[in-house]
Parts: C-alpha cells; sequence; structure tokens
C-alpha cells in the first residue's frame, strides 16, 4: 500500500480565489532574474490581502517542497507589501495552475536509505547580503523534510584556520 499526500482542492480553491481557474500555468515559481526589496513597487493599500496569500502559500509547503525557496522569500515582506511581491506571490498562483495534483508519493515498498541534499545562493539577499540555504530528507524515495532559510549572519569570504 501505498500514500499519495496531495492538497488539490486546496489548490483549486486558491485558483478560483484569486481568478486564476483559466490562467496559462507558468514553469518557474518565480522569475529567476527578480531580486525582491522592501521598495520596488507601489506600497499595498490592503496588505492583508497579500499577507492572506502568502499565509495560503505557507500552508501548501507541508506537501510542495518546490515552492519553499519562493514562499520563504515572499514571507519576509509580509509587514510592508508593495505590488511587485503582490505580483510576485500571483506568479506563485500560475506556477500551481499547472501541477496542482503533485505532491508526495510515500511507497511501501521502498529502501530505508537516508539521503540529504542542500544548496545555497551566496549573499543573495540584495538587502542584507545573507545567503539562502535549502536543503531537503529523502527516506528511500520518499521526502520526508525540506526547509529554505536566510543565514542569521553574513559569512566573509575569508576563511581562517
Amino acid at each position: 500500500m501505498a500514500f499519495f499526500l496531495s492538497q488539490t482542492k486546496y489548490i483549486k480553491d486558491i485558483l478560483s480565489e484569486y481568478g486564476f481557474t483559466r490562467c496559462k500555468p507558468l514553469r518557474l515559481p518565480m522569475d529567476t532574474h527578480v531580486k525582491l526589496t522592501h521598495n520596488h513597487g507601489v506600497p499595498m493599500s490592503i496588505p492583508e490581502q497579500h499577507q492572506r496569500l502568502i499565509g495560503k502559500l505557507i500552508y501548501l509547503t507541508i506537501t510542495r517542497s518546490d515552492i519553499s525557496f519562493t514562499v520563504h522569500t515572499l514571507s519576509q515582506f509580509t509587514n510592508t507589501p508593495t505590488s511587485v511581491h503582490f505580483h510576485a506571490a500571483k506568479r506563485v498562483i500560475r506556477y500551481l495552475s499547472g501541477s496542482i495534483s503533485q505532491g508526495i508519493l510515500l511507497p511501501s515498498h521502498s529502501a530505508a536509505r537516508l539521503t540529504t541534499n542542500f544548496d545555497g545562493d551566496w549573499a543573495g539577499c540584495p538587502i542584507t547580503r545573507k545567503s539562502t540555504i535549502g536543503f531537503y530528507v529523502l527516506l528511500g524515495d520518499s521526502p520526508i523534510s525540506w526547509k529554505a532559510k536566510k543565514q542569521a549572519v553574513v559569512v566573509s569570504g575569508v576563511s581562517r584556520i
């Protein structure tokens, strides 16, 4: 017996709520050339709209590790969101429209082998120059844990022995 965890109905509800039921899906959740900052765009008159969407996307990361980095990045701007931040969050919805039924497969017959992978962007935040790291852990072929997180401190490029 295998288990498949997905949030298909939840994604369909989000698509409907934001008017994206018939949108053209995107291949990536975030534009790779965009570096979000606090001062780009017009401040939103109703920030709760953006905050609510980010909350919904955070909930989706329970079964969608593919949006973790993007949602982590967008969640940094929930206090004072701008039109640019809201547009980037809506881009995630368009991405989700092309992968509604994606989720996590937990097969019953999988090797009990633990594998970890990680990556980071060196000083990728244009505001703080901090790096963001991400990792995921697989048990056999099934993802069991993942996270994207900004480092607490800026690490210089000089190493000391």
